[in-house]
This record gives structure tokens, C-alpha cells and sequence, in this order.
């Protein structure tokens, strides 16, 4: 692998060796004006080079020997991005001057890839042709012969059937790009092989505003915007000495490493704020010297500059134009040091501040900054400029430098906006936050955050958002309110989060247990940290001195042996504290009840058997040694390969059986298996066009029209279902497209649909609100394939490579198939045996051969007619097994990371926690609430198909368990095995239904590959 020594590595998959020709350059330009705006593009489109340059800085995304996606390649035509072609696209536009500098630093890049892959430093097809009044000049020499048989530079434009022009070089930028006539590229080059670091070749000079928009961010700078101003509203207004920004002094200082001050008035914690940010952010400590001193952090940023290495890199406060996400560092308590005396000092006193904001008003340009420790708080500061954009310099504390932000990242969210919690992962610590979140939120028709207006004996104030009100966190609460008016709920939410995470951290500190931790989080939140220590206290039997010291915590690592015992106390502590001042007769009781079970019922999902967490074990794999697979006939084209797939003889459509039905539970009496299968009859007895002709109805359904489903489930007081035989009993599954009661659902299936076996009020039903239900990111370019990510037939849009399987018997054993739905692989039937299977799906990236990663093999028919049974929607595709791999993928922060689920299915079952990793949704957990559901299923066209026997699964937090794109994701137990399930198919608006993974794998005769 070839990776250039003084890139920033901003990395994409590459799409595999060349095949042909020697190697070569090939110059393009980005028709933009910044890096970030360039790769933001990449990631749209799927195309993308090995390099990008942009003035000193070099990008690179793909290591020299793997080929790139930037050049056509019609069919039938030369190879061109597997031709040995190494890509590099220069920040610019073809018919523009191209700035010395980033023309200085291609030609460093050009020398070195000259040298390590033996390129000629000449252009076989002639120097590209310059512009004409800034538009194509026409004339270009795309030579094929020149092209496969000759090493050295192209331009883009001189590329076989590629029609771009750019770069458009003139003759004084083709001779900066040889190295003939300019020093700061021979000087690089000359560092390179001398490993010596260049001086700078001078900026391009910057004229004034510019008419074009602003360059783009990139994913990390706007993290840590968010961070940084997420700290500003929360903190200004408090003094150091103050709570709770002095705890959070100490967190910042936790969180870098260093060990939290005694006496905060005596601790100068500005950079620690700053270090924290970044970190926070998403910065490593390989890429920003996290200090409490803001001059180690800039000698460092200072040496990356020198050096042309590293994302934060400090330039001349002078010379360069301060962007959003920038610090700009200047001297404090009266100091004149300069930039170059920064460059070997670290103990000088100074101060920098993060760039949040840049604009221009009547009074001049300027950049908004937020510090810490300015005037003993977090405060932003107006930061005057100059007309050509750099910073307005004072004789009072003159400005240093200013520490340019390179680092992309693109996509990224802040790590979280607190301190890392010391016994609990963040992604669990944040999950815990937004349950409460949940609990407390208001929330409009559409699941969004809205201002509660408190009654008058709340307590809390006038009003409040997700619990957090007016009385005792006001300027939070204020921005809270702030941004649910101004549109900006989701960011609301996730500010709620992060404020709750943080001020209920202290639950982590008082047991080792997550279901333990959740609980008392939530005791926190709700009643405060002396509350809680009393409710913890009054649990595991100690003095209630609402101090959580030694002996409370060995009683509490005591109770933790048998942690469901300890949550039944818990729950039983939290009633004794509000009996204290209230009883039944407070109009608050039934509220505070149901909040107390309903953590406690939450609280257990954070159990295993050994008392620990449950969330998803993050146990990076990398593509492991397969056994040698048969690779599937050779395709190259969109079209059916069905002369080819002749020679598998078993492929195509798969008849299937009817399979045993199983009841999932073994309580259900007769009465109401006889009830399911009569409400059954009736809905599938119904006309599906009829059935589903509401898309472009403009009266209302005709009542009977909204019941879709019908399954067996427990009795819950959620579902007002609880009757005689108690909680848990056995009951009907209702699912309905509208909201409505069971009183209301009762009498649509008694009066329009003759239940009249229902009749009784001693026979409840849950009636689920599943809205319509329909046959349904992870949208990257990915080699090898992993599963959980966009698929589908060419002429489909794009589903989820569930899982990798091999077939049970016969030459099929040898074959490495993909298993997703029938919609997404064989287009609900109208495919061939041999269609190509495109990863990303064609909704994702424009449908192109070199996509392809597999070619369909087998699936079971859909049955859409009146009388039909269907158990699945299933196909396998054959794969090429060096195109996809086994494990799964997900989001991890900024970066993808894999896992593993297990071969072994097993059988679904009431209240079971599951997960699965899906293309549009990504990672998502949820529990299953039916095992027999009978269901009508929208497959567009008019078309509707009979589903028995199905799962349905609703999604935990209120959030969705899947959307649509996610159709063919593998669903399996959320815990350490994660055995599979289910194949996930179709959804509604708050449910997901998914076929049973033993029907799946013997309607296709496969196996699940370990």
C-alpha cells in the first residue's frame, strides 16, 4: 500500500486492483472552492479520487495501488479507473486561474508518486488544453493508444470516452505542476526525499469577499460548533466558583487527562475548555495536543505547519483568513510574543477561542468566537476583520496565529456534548438520557418536541421542554424553547440529551450495574441527587442520610447479586419517598406510579444473566479467511445473464410449502386460536384493491377498511387490555391503520366485520396502531460488501444485504449467496434467474456494472392473489465472494465499525429484545409483540398480498425500528449471541413486521454461513 507521508487520510473503500496499462496521473479539478465541499461530493455521488489539493493541504482517500471511481467507463470501452490511473482533483475550476500555492503542493505530490510508482514526469497525449474565455476549448487528445500502452500525466480531458475538460492547465500552471518554475514545490519535494520540513510557499492572495457561497464545513467542524455552543447555553450565564459549571470544570479536566483543580479561582482552564471541545468533537489525541496551556497545543499546530503534516495547523495571523471552526490564539496578561517565538515556546501566557460564527455587518466583517475562562465564564466574543478577511490586530494582547481546522470527517456528530461518564459507555450513558427524555417530552402530531405550559401548583415554573423547565434551569430552558420555536426540535432534543446525561452522571459513580444505573439516573432526574440517595438508601437498607458514602456503597454492591430483587426494592423506596408529602389523594399519583413501573420495566432491559448491559458489544472484526466459494457466471452488463445462469440449473423461483404454524406461546386456548383465524378469514377475505385503494381516497375508510392485521399477544395496560385473567394473559393483536381505543376497535369487529365473538367485555384485544402497511443510511460504496448495507436489483431502488448464507445440499454448497427480500433481489417477481445485484442499490448510485457484487440465483414467489398465503419475501443472490463479506456494519461515531451475529436461528418469542443493522435506519433495537400476526401487505400497483405467521416488532425509545430501504435486514437477539430471528419486510408507521427466519431458510434451501 502507497500512502502519501504528508496527507490528511480522509478515506473511502476503493474499488480493487487494476487490470491494465501502466500507471498514471490524472489531473482533474473540483469545480468548487473548498476540500470539505469536495469530499461532501464524493460521498453523494460514489465518485472520488486518490487525492485531493487544497492550497498546502493534501487530502488522500485511497491508498496508490487500489483503484478509484473519479473517470467514466462506458461499456465495451478501454479500461480508464483500473488502469493503473492515479486521480487527483485540485480545489478549483477548470476555467479559473488555479492558486499558486495548491498548484506548489500538487506538484510535490506529483514528484512523489513519480518516483514510487516509476511514472515519466511527461504528458504522452500533450499538455492538457488551456480555457478559452473560462469554457471548453474543444480539441482534446484522448489518444486509446497513447492511453493503455504509455505511463505519465493526463488530463482528465484526455482521458478515452470522457467527456470533462478540466484541468484546463495553462502553460505557467502546466510548468509549477513539472516542478520548472516554482520554488516552494521544489523545495517540498526536496523535503520529501530528505525528510526534512519545507518552508511555505506563499498563500494565494486573497482579493476580498468572495461572491461565491461559503466554503463548506465539514462533518467534524460542525460537531464541534455544536459542542461549543451547546456548552455557551448552558454555562453562560455561571460564574466558575458557581454550580454546576464548577463541577463541569472538573469534567473538562477528567475528560484530557489532568487532574481537576482545587481551587478553581487559581486555575487558568480556558485551554482545558478548548482541549475538551475538540476532543469531544471527535479529535484524537494523536491529532490535537490536548493541554491545559493554550501554547503547547499551538507549538504543536506551529510544528504541523512547518512540517505540512496534521489537521490543525497554525498560520500567521496575517496571512490567513480565519474559517468557522478555527481557534484564534492571541497573547494574554499583556504579552507581545510573536508567531515565530511560538514556534519553541510553551509557557507564555495566552488564550485562543473556537470560530463559530463569520459574517459582516455595518460596522465591519468579523468572527464570533466562544472560549472558556473569559471574565470566569464561557462567553462568545465579537472578533474584528480585516477587508481581505484575516484578523484586525491590537497593540493590547496582539494575536499569535490562528490554528486552521483541516480535519473532515464528514458526517460526524459530537461525541457527546458532556463528560464521559466513568462505568458506562456513552452510547449507553446518552441512550439511559433519552429514555428519561422520553418520559418527560411533549411531543406534536409528528413526534417533535413542544413547549409544555405548566398548571399553576407545578412547581416547576411556567412551562417546560422534555422536563427540563423554567424554575430551576431557566437559560436552558429558555433555549430549549428557543429552538423547538424556530424549527429546530431535533436539535432541542438532542441539547435535552446531553444536559440530562450530564446532570444525572452521578448515578454512575453509585453502582456497577446499567439496569441499577438507569433506574437511579432516572431517581435523579426526577428528584434530585439527595432524593436519590435517599431512595438508595431506604433500598438496600442503610441510614437515609441522603449521603452516598462507604458504607452505602458496600450495601449496594451487596444488593447487585440478585439485581432484579434490587430494582422490586428500588421501586418500592421511590413510593416510600413520595409518601413523605403525598398520597392517592394528589391529582400527580397515577402519573408518578406509571413513572416509577415504567423505569423499572425499562431498567430490565439493561439485564443479561451476569447483571451487565445489553447494548450491542462493539467487537470490531475485520473480513475473516472464507472457504473457497464457486464464484457465480461472469457479468458485466445490466441485463440478465440467463445464457450463463443455464449452467446452475437449480436457479430460479422456489416453490414453498405451506410450514407449520406455530403458536408462539403454549397458554393460548382454543377459543382464541379459533378467534385469530376467524378474523383472519375475514381480512384476507376482502378485495385488496379495494382494501388498499386509500392512497388516493379523499372521504374517510369505511371502518372496517382500517383493521389490516390480527395476531396474538399479551394483555397490557398499555393497550387498556388488562382484564380478568390479569396482565400477560393471552389476548388478540389488532393492528389498525388510525389511532382508536378498544371500545372503538371492538365494535368495528363486532358491527362491520361480524366478531360477534368479541362481543363480551371479558375478551379484550390490543389495538395496535400500525398505520398501512408496506413492503420497504448505510448508502456508501462498500468492498467488500458488508451486510446491513444498500442492495438491490438493477431495476429496483434499494433494500439491505441482510445476510451472507450457503445453500443445504448439492453443488449449492459451494455457492456464497446473499439473502435479502424478494422485492429487493428479484423486483416482487419480475426478474430472471442471472439479474444483476447492484451494491449501492440504483436509489443510492447510478446503476453501473462495476456495482455489481452478485447476480440473482433464487426466491419465492409472491402470491398477490385474493387467496393467497404467503410466509416470505425472500431471494438469495450468488455472490462473488471477494465482493462481499460476513459482517455487519454500523455507525460508530465517526467511523464504520463491524460485527458478528450468530448461525444458529433461533425461535421468536413475546417481549424479546432485537436488533438489526439496515441501510436507512442503520442500527436500531426493538421488541417483538406478536409472533402470529396475519397481515395485508402494500406492494405498490395496486398490488396486495396475504401474509400468515409474521412478526411484528416495535421499536424501543418511540424511535422507529426501520423505514423504508431497510426491507432485508437480518433481525437477531439484542445480547452476545445475537442469534437471528427474523428477515425483516414490510412496515408501517410505528410497528415493522418481519418473516420468521426458519420459514426463510427452508423455503430456499439455505443455510446461515458461520
Amino acid at each position: 500500500m502507497a500512502w502519501y507521508p504528508l496527507a490528511i487520510q480522509t478515506t473511502f473503500p476503493g474499488i480493487g486492483g487494476y487490470r491494465s496499462g501502466p500507471y498514471k496521473i490524472i489531473h482533474h479539478t473540483t469545480e468548487g472552492s473548498s476540500a470539505a465541499g469536495a469530499i461532501a461530493t464524493y460521498k453523494t455521488t460514489g465518485s472520488y479520487p486518490h487525492f485531493t489539493v487544497d492550497e498546502d493541504v493534501v487530502y488522500q482517500h485511497v491508498d496508490t495501488e487500489t483503484a478509484v471511481t473519479a473517470l467514466a467507463h462506458p461499456a465495451g470501452t478501454p479500461e480508464t479507473n483500473r488502469s493503473h490511473a492515479i486521480q487527483i482533483e485540485l480545489v478549483g475550476f477548470a476555467g479559473r486561474a488555479k492558486s499558486p500555492t495548491s498548484l506548489a503542493t500538487l506538484a510535490a505530490l506529483c514528484r512523489w508518486l513519480e518516483q514510487q510508482h516509476g511514472i515519466p514526469a511527461e504528458w504522452p497525449s500533450g499538455f492538457p488544453r488551456p480555457a478559452v474565455n473560462g469554457r471548453d476549448p474543444g480539441g482534446h487528445n484522448r489518444d486509446v493508444g497513447n492511453w493503455t500502452t504509455r505511463g505519465g500525466h493526463y488530463g482528465h480531458s484526455q482521458v478515452p470516452h470522457n467527456s470533462h475538460w478540466d484541468p484546463a492547465y495553462t502553460a505557467e500552471e502546466v510548468a509549477i505542476v513539472m516542478g520548472q518554475a516554482d520554488e516552494g514545490a521544489a523545495a517540498v519535494a526536496a523535503a520529501l526525499s530528505e525528510g526534512e520540513p519545507a518552508a511555505l510557499p506563499a498563500m494565494a492572495e486573497f482579493s476580498g469577499p468572495s461572491t461565491e457561497a461559503a466554503p463548506a464545513t465539514t462533518g467534524y467542524v460542525r460537531a464541534l460548533v455544536a459542542v461549543a455552543t451547546a456548552e455557551y447555553a448552558a454555562y453562560h450565564g455561571i460564574i466558575e466558583t458557581d454550580e454546576p459549571l464548577r463541577s463541569r470544570i472538573d469534567a473538562y479536566c477528567r475528560a484530557i487527562g489532568i487532574a481537576p483543580p482545587g481551587d478553581v479561582t487559581a486555575f487558568p482552564w480556558s485551554a482545558t475548555f478548548i482541549s475538551w471541545c475538540i476532543k469531544t468533537a471527535g479529535a484524537s489525541r494523536s491529532e490535537f495536543a490536548f493541554s491545559a496551556s493554550h501554547a503547547v497545543f499551538v507549538k504543536a499546530a506551529i510544528a504541523n505547519a512547518d512540517a505540512r503534516r496534521g489537521v490543525f495547523r497554525a498560520r500567521p495571523i496575517d496571512e490567513y483568513a480565519p474559517r468557522i471552526g478555527d481557534l484564534i490564539h492571541r497573547n494574554r496578561s499583556r504579552g507581545t510574543v510573536t508567531y515565530a517565538e511560538a514556534r519553541d515556546r510553551s509557557d507564555y501566557p495566552s488564550h485562543s477561542a473556537i470560530v463559530v460564527e463569520i459574517g459582516e455587518d455595518r460596522i465591519g466583517r468579523y468572527a464570533t468566537t466562544i472560549g472558556g475562562n473569559e471574565s470566569d465564564s464561557i462567553r462568545r466574543t465579537r472578533v474584528a476583520l480585516r477587508a481581505d478577511g484575516t484578523v484586525a490586530q491590537t497593540e493590547a494582547n496582539p494575536y499569535i496565529c490562528v490554528v486552521q481546522d483541516l480535519k473532515v470527517d464528514a458526517e460526524a456528530e459530537p461525541q457527546a456534548l458532556v463528560a464521559e461518564a466513568a462505568d458506562v459507555g456513552d452510547t449507553r450513558r446518552l441512550e439511559m438520557a433519552q429514555i428519561i427524555v422520553n418520559y418527560e417530552a411533549r411531543r406534536d402530531s409528528r413526534g417533535r418536541l413542544e413547549v409544555y405550559h405548566l398548571p399553576p401548583d407545578d412547581g416547576g415554573g411556567r412551562y417546560e421542554v422534555a422536563g427540563i423547565n423554567e424554575r430551576f434551569n431557566k437559560a436552558l430552558c429558555d433555549e430549549l424553547v428557543a429552538l423547538v420555536e424556530s424549527g429546530r426540535q431535533a436539535e432541542a432534543e438532542r441539547r435535552a440529551v446531553a444536559f440530562i446525561a450530564q446532570n444525572t452522571d452521578v448515578a454512575a459513580g453509585w453502582t456497577s450495574n446499567a439496569a441499577i444505573e438507569f433506574y437511579l439516573r432516572d431517581c435523579v432526574f426526577n428528584r434530585g441527587t439527595r432524593g436519590a440517595a435517599w431512595i438508595l438508601q431506604k433500598a438496600v437498607g442503610v441510614a437515609t442520610d441522603q449521603s452516598v458514602g462507604p458504607e452505602t456503597r458496600a450495601a449496594v454492591t451487596r444488593a447487585e447479586a440478585d439485581p432484579r430483587r434490587l430494582l422490586a426494592d428500588l421501586r418500592a423506596a421511590r413510593e416510600a419517598y413520595e409518601r413523605r408529602r403525598r398520597d392517592e389523594t394528589s391529582r400527580f399519583w397515577r402519573g408518578l406510579v406509571n413513572r416509577w413501573n415504567k423505569a423499572r420495566d425499562d431498567a430490565r432491559r439493561f439485564l443479561t444473566d451476569g447483571g451487565g448491559g445489553t447494548a450491542l458489544s462493539a467487537d470490531l472484526v475485520a473480513p475473516g479467511t472464507e472457504p473457497a466459494f464457486e464464484p457465480p457466471p461472469q457479468a458485466g452488463r445490466m441485463e440478465t445473464v440467463a445464457e450463463a445462469m443455464a449452467l446452475a440449473a437449480d436457479a430460479g423461483a422456489a416453490a414453498m410449502p405451506a410450514p407449520a404454524v406455530v403458536i408462539g406461546r403454549s397458554d393460548v386456548g382454543d377459543e382464541l386460536v379459533a378467534m385469530h383465524r376467524e378474523l383472519e378469514a375475514k381480512i384476507f377475505a376482502r378485495s385488496p384493491a379495494a382494501a388498499f385503494a386509500l392512497g388516493a381516497a379523499t372521504e374517510p375508510p369505511e371502518p372496517h377498511r382500517v383493521v389490516v392485521g390480527v395476531g396474538i399477544g399479551s394483555a397490557h395496560r398499555d393497550f387498556e387490555s388488562v382484564g380478568a385473567a390479569g396482565p400477560g394473559a393471552p389476548v388478540l393483536n389488532v393492528y389498525v391503520t388510525e389511532p382508536m381505543g378498544m371500545d372503538a376497535a371492538k365494535a368495528v369487529l363486532v358491527d362491520h366485520l361480524g366478531m360477534r365473538s368479541l362481543i363480551s367485555d371479558s375478551q379484550p384485544v390490543n389495538v395496535i396502531k400500525s398505520g398501512p402497511i408496506e413492503a420497504h443510511v448505510h448508502t456508501h460504496p462498500a468492498r467488500p460488501s458488508p451486510c446491513g448495507i444498500s442492495v438491490g436489483h438493477f431495476n429496483v431502488t434499494a433494500g439491505t444485504q441482510g445476510a451472507l448464507v450457503r445453500g443445504r445440499s448439492g453443488a449449492r454448497q459451494n455457492r456464497l449467496f446473499m439473502l435479502s427480500n424478494n422485492h429487493v433481489l428479484a423486483n416482487r417477481n419480475d426478474c430472471r434467474a442471472g439479474d444483476a445485484i447492484l451494491q449501492p442499490g440504483p436509489d443510492d448510485l447510478k446503476p453501473d456494472p462495476a456495482n455489481q457484487v452478485a447476480v440473482l440465483e433464487r426466491w419465492v414467489p409472491l402470491d398477490y392473489s385474493a387467496n393467497g398465503d404467503n410466509y416470505v419475501d425472500c431471494a438469495v443472490a450468488w455472490c462473488w465472494p471477494d465482493r462481499v463479506r460476513k459482517d455487519f456494519i454500523y455507525r460508530n461515531g465517526a467511523d464504520w465499525a463491524y460485527f458478528t451475529v450468530g448461525s444458529q436461528p433461533v425461535a421468536p418469542r413475546e417481549d424479546l429484545i432485537v436488533g438489526k443493522s439496515g441501510r436507512t435506519t442503520q442500527l436500531t433495537s426493538g421488541r417483538i409483540i406478536d409472533v402470529n400476526a396475519s397481515i395485508q401487505v402494500k406492494y405498490g400497483g395496486g398490488r396486495v398480498a396475504n401474509f400468515r405467521d409474521q412478526i411484528s416488532i416495535k421499536g424501543n425509545d418511540g424511535k422507529a425500528f426501520s423505514q423504508p430501504g431497510d426491507s432485508g435486514s437480518l433481525i437477531w437477539t439484542w445480547d452476545q449471541g445475537r442469534s437471528p430471528v427474523g428477515l425483516l419486510f414490510a412496515g408501517g408507521t410505528e410497528l415493522t413486521f418481519a418473516n420468521k427466519i426458519s420459514h426463510v431458510l427452508d423455503a430456499l434451501d439455505i443455510a446461515l454461513f458461520a
